[in-house]
């Protein structure tokens, strides 16, 4: 049996969530130390966080979107993320279209991160953790795009415009 070959520092990671606060119920301690404070690693948010944001009647959903965002980019400050994405999807309305495929093929190839951390694309609920839900659509939504987004990453003749490898 074949062991895996030890991570070693710089160790790149991407993190790809949904919306705005999805990091920090997942993976923004993960990918800002995961190297070993030698170089953190990036954020991918892929909605506007407006719908999700909120679900205040008098809520100004520019307003919210723009707090969101600066407060991403406060709390990827603090855990080590060096670069957050903003992809800017319509909160709420997500679909795996190519389009998302192609922005996050992009993203992977110009980051080129040893790990990418994604929303589980089959997780419909979540029961027995305490508490019972479904799943937000958005997160599905983003898993599945960014499981074939990093096949895709390596698979140069595929979105052939998106490459910045030599």
């Amino acid at each position: 049996m074949e062991l895996e070959k030890p991570i070693v520092a710089p160790f790149k990671i991407l993190g790809i969530v949904a919306h705005p606060d999805d990091t920090q119920c997942g993976s923004a301690g993960s990918v800002g130390r995961v190297d070993f404070g030698r170089r953190g690693g990036d954020h991918c948010i892929v909605t506007d966080g407006a719908v999700a944001g909120s679900n205040d009647k008098d809520v100004v959903y520019n307003q919210l979107v723009e707090r969101r965002q600066a407060e991403q980019l406060e709390a990827a400050e603090i855990v080590g993320v060096k670069e957050v994405v903003f992809l800017s999807y319509p909160d709420g309305a997500l679909t795996p279209s190519m389009e998302l495929r192609r922005d996050l093929t992009r993203l992977i190839r110009r980051l080129r991160p040893d790990r990418v951390l994604i929303m589980d694309p089959t997780q419909g609920d979540a029961p027995g953790e305490g508490f019972d839900y479904i799943n937000h659509p958005d997160h599905r939504a983003t898993g599945e795009a960014s499981l074939y987004a990093i096949f895709l990453g390596e698979t140069r003749p595929i979105f052939p415009n998106c490459s910045t490898r030599a």
